[in-house]
Parts: structure tokens; C-alpha cells; sequence
């Protein structure tokens, strides 16, 4: 089964819309805001073309005790390919609260994690693994140890797959998969150290 691409709710799209439509004045004149302009109007939610995605993060101390259990979603991110060959892909973020009704525009996205996004939502779709399962594409931020990573998480059972953009652990390589067995026990292992570090530059 191919990955799915998950439909933002309406008041996500609309602050999408909004957003790109009030961008700051000197960016939004510039050619760049121009374009960023032009592409929210060619490439509408739920576009072929358009990857677009929830993204979820989880504290250390909770990485640490308990896994993924407790990653929460706090955005929607919308990757925008290239229109032609003088553009540049870029991504746009739409935070949501707690309680997932309020949404509001966070920023625009370029850098090496756009197209990176984009070549590892193909990688993905062609993983034999991919094929044997419903997956929903999702993204993990753990800011804590500089983790960035795609998430196809398994409609029907435990069987997730992990695909880090960056190699944020001597024991992850970027752009390869990982099982969510694997993946927890590294993460957990990292965001243990990292807090033991934090522990002894507080007391020394």
C-alpha cells in the first residue's frame, strides 16, 4: 500500500493560506515571497505534489523513561516542490495547541531538510516493508539531540519505520530505516546521556 498523506483539518489549511498570503513586507516582495506566493496557489492542500504532514515531538525526560509514548503532534508541515528549475522547494509550518484547535502560521522552511523530506518520502515508498502495511507519513522532531526524522507510522500494528535526515547519534545513520524497536532503544539511550550531561553541568 503506498504511504498516506494525512488531510489537515480546514483551519490548518486556512492559516496556511493566510499566512503565505501576509508574509512580512520585505519578504513578501522579494522574488522569494513571490514564488512562495505563486506556489500556495498552484500546489492547494492535498495536491499530488504537495507532501504534507503532521509533525510530533517529545520532551527528553519523557523520551528518556518511556519512549515515543508520550510524542504529541504540534504542527502541520506542508513541503512545497520545486515549480521549475530556478525555484527552490520549500516547507511551511502551522503550529496547533494542545487541544488541537487553534492554528496558527509559524514559519516558512528551506535548507537541506526540504528536499531531504522529499527524497526520503520517495525512499519510503519504495521500501518492500512500505508495501506490506498502512503507513501514515508523519515527522519527529526531538530538539533536545538534534533529531529530525521521518515517521511511517503503522496504521494497523507496531511495525513503524524510522528514516532519520540527519545523523543526530553515532549509532543512527542518516537516510536509512529503522524499526521503531531500534529506533526507541537509541533515542532513549541518547536522551538519557544528554540528560546525565545536562544533570552534571548543573551540579558539577
Amino acid at each position: 500500500m503506498p504511504v498516506k498523506l494525512k488531510q489537515p483539518p480546514a483551519k490548518s489549511q486556512q492559516a496556511l493560506v493566510e499566512g503565505l498570503n501576509n508574509l512580512p513586507p520585505g519578504l513578501a516582495r522579494s522574488k522569494k515571497g513571490r514564488s512562495f506566493a505563486e506556489s500556495a496557489s498552484n500546489f492547494k492542500p492535498g495536491s499530488p505534489n504537495l507532501v504534507q504532514h503532521p509533525v510530533y515531538s517529545v520532551g527528553l525526560q519523557e523520551l528518556a523513561e518511556s519512549g515515543l509514548a508520550n510524542a504529541k503532534q504540534i504542527s502541520w508541515r506542508y513541503v512545497y516542490p520545486k515549480r521549475n528549475n530556478t525555484d527552490d522547494e520549500f516547507a511551511v509550518e502551522v503550529a496547533i495547541d494542545e487541544n488541537e484547535q487553534n492554528h496558527t502560521f509559524l514559519n516558512t522552511e528551506e535548507g537541506e531538510f526540504v528536499p531531504g523530506t522529499i527524497s526520503a518520502f520517495k525512499k519510503a515508498e519504495r521500501l518492500e516493508r512500505s508495501k506490506k502495511h498502512d503507513y501514515e507519513l508523519r515527522v519527529l522532531k526531538v530538539p533536545g539531540i538534534y533529531l529530525f526524522a521521518l515517521w511511517l507510522k503503522d496504521e494497523q500494528g507496531d511495525n513503524d519505520i524510522f528514516i532519520p535526515l540527519v545523523e543526530a547519534s553515532p549509532q543512527l545513520q542518516a537516510k536509512e530505516e529503522y524499526s521503531k524497536e531500534e529506533f526507541e532503544r537509541i533515542l532513549r539511550q541518547d536522551a538519557q546521556q544528554q540528560l546525565q550531561a545536562q544533570q552534571q553541568l548543573q551540579f558539577p
